[in-house]
């Protein structure tokens, strides 16, 4: 934890696996449920957002297999500002009135990484919300139960962890895919004009427009990338 509050998370990572492993070899749950945790601080720490998420998901199971409530608390906290981090701002907030709620109610004063975390996530989302919305957000979270709460974070994190959406095509309309057959084609950008009935410019706008989408600096790159990929 000293490495990694200096900032070497790439030297606290290994330890943190070795506790792990001795904590699941001892039937320590407990305990592993903390190493679990550590690691998912590291991930996060290191900008790796959606693999923390997949390691408090797993924490939640534990905190709800061992009963280890106070593991609630900071596995809430840390999924609040994962969620913050990635944009969720409204869930973030509930989730952050939860773990309040059930701190208090433990008398549980998270560890000091975790207080971290959460102070400056309650900065940001008060910023990105304003006073009202977060307040209501947090009363939200504060009015959930334990196992409403563990609910709640399990269906944050499932739509943290959806994979972004891929748009067929390479994101192109379907004038910009006939614009894109035509120039695999070989076709210039008059004779694209003259074939679909648009304009010099018009057509030079969609070749413009197909390079940025594809990723690539010039037509014959676009032709290779639309003839790879099947997008024509």
């Amino acid at each position: 934890m000293e490495l990694q509050g200096r900032g070497d998370t790439e030297a606290a990572e290994p330890l943190y696996r070795e506790a792990l492993n001795h904590f699941e070899i001892g039937g320590d749950q407990v305990g592993a449920t903390m190493a679990r945790q550590n690691l998912a601080t590291a991930a996060r720490d290191r900008g790796e957002l959606h693999k923390a998420v997949t390691l408090y998901v797993q924490t939640l199971s534990d905190t709800q297999r061992t009963g280890y409530r106070w593991g609630i608390v900071e596995t809430l906290i840390g999924l609040a500002d994962v969620a913050e981090a990635l944009g969720q701002s409204t869930a973030a907030a509930r989730l952050l009135g939860a773990a309040e709620q059930i701190g208090q109610a433990l008398a549980f004063r998270p560890y000091a990484r975790f207080r971290d975390y959460r102070a400056c996530t309650m900065d940001a989302l008060h910023a990105q919300l304003g006073d009202d919305a977060f307040q209501r957000e947090l009363a939200a979270g504060r009015r959930l139960s334990p196992d409403q709460a563990v609910a709640e974070a399990r269906a944050v994190a499932a739509g943290l962890t959806k994979p972004p959406e891929v748009k067929p095509f390479g994101g192109l309309t379907s004038r910009e895919r006939d614009v894109l057959r035509l120039l695999v084609a070989g076709q210039s950008n008059l004779e694209i004009a003259a074939a679909l009935f648009i304009s010099r410019a018009t057509a030079r706008t969609h070749v413009a427009n197909i390079l940025a989408k594809l990723d690539v600096a010039t037509r014959t790159e676009a032709a290779a990338r639309a003839v790879r990929d099947g997008i024509v």
